[in-house]
């Protein structure tokens, strides 16, 4: 194994701590009071982390574990490279997910804060210190 497999597998692994960190941080925030989410957002926010998570996992496992997929490809058996083709293709597949659900969560953010916004916006007209 070079250096530089090495330090990518190292990496990964610090990318995995850092997710489950962020996670942690999140929900305590939540908890304390300090996060102006909702319990369904967190709970998306969770999950994405998560499914994070799992694609880094795989990622490091997948480079350890399956059958080398550089240029010795072409000599893998036929069930070998549909182990492999089908396993990099549901790590991806879970990679447009968390996608997606961040797309979700920044809608939801977006909505949220407008609607604060609007809340603010209404509270200074209400108290005549906002005039046109």
């Amino acid at each position: 194994m070079s250096a530089t497999q090495v330090i990518g597998k190292i990496l990964l692994s610090l990318a995995i701590l850092g997710v489950l960190m962020g996670i942690i941080y999140e929900v305590r925030g939540f908890e304390q009071g300090r996060r102006r989410i909702t319990k369904g957002q967190l709970q998306l926010r969770v999950i994405t982390a998560t499914l994070l998570m799992v694609i880094l996992g795989m990622m490091l496992v997948g480079s350890i574990v399956l059958p080398n997929q550089g240029a010795d490809f072409a000599s893998l058996t036929r069930h070998e490279k549909a182990i492999v083709l089908s396993y990099w293709c549901l790590c991806i597949g879970l990679s447009f997910l968390v996608v997606v659900l961040a797309l979700v969560d920044l809608r939801i953010c977006l909505r949220t804060y407008a609607a604060q916004r609007g809340e603010t916006c209404s509270a200074f007209d209400k108290d005549g210190e906002h005039r046109n």
